[in-house]
């Protein structure tokens, strides 16, 4: 296993963001779960599920990296 010529810039690609997110997202909804389940339920259905959000930026992430994008060189 090798790492790709440009590793240093990889946080430029969208496949990056969108799972770093991801994880971002997971770790926070870990964080919050007792506060979830204490809300009241009319509350917890106004506000999106994290798990749902989560997934759908990895499924984005995977998507994004075989889109064609600017390589970490190009300006943003």
């Amino acid at each position: 296993m090798n790492l790709i010529d440009d590793w240093k810039k990889a946080h430029r690609y969208w496949s990056i963001r969108l799972n770093s997110a991801g994880i971002a997202l997971m770790g926070f909804a870990g964080f919050v779960s007792e506060a979830w389940n204490s809300m009241p339920s009319d509350l917890r259905q106004a506000v999106p599920y994290a798990q749902g959000v989560a997934t759908a930026l990895f499924v984005l992430g995977l998507v994004a990296r075989v889109v064609k994008q600017k390589g970490p060189d190009d300006a943003d």
